[in-house]
């Protein structure tokens, strides 16, 4: 009897929340033109964003530094079932 109930109050909460849900977007008018109308002009924005810093100069070949070669080194495994 318990787990009927149980059963049955999960399912009507459930119901209740999905009918909330899908209530949240009633009041909300996509067409009326606040929804529509930028708050900021292009020329109002401009100033407000960081300018870009110039452009590095081009690197010289002897700028470039190679990538050390890697040296090879012994690789020691322990094949033994000791667990020491």
């Amino acid at each position: 009897m318990k787990r009927t109930i149980g059963i049955a109050t999960l399912g009507l909460g459930l119901l209740a929340m999905t009918a909330t849900a899908q209530d949240m977007m009633r009041h909300v008018d996509l067409s009326s033109p606040d929804m529509v109308a930028a708050e900021m002009t292009a020329g109002t924005s401009k100033p407000g964003l960081p300018r870009r810093p110039p452009p590095r100069p081009p690197i010289s070949p002897e700028e470039i530094v190679g990538p050390r070669p890697l040296r090879a080194q012994p690789v020691r495994r322990n094949f033994s079932r000791r667990t020491a």
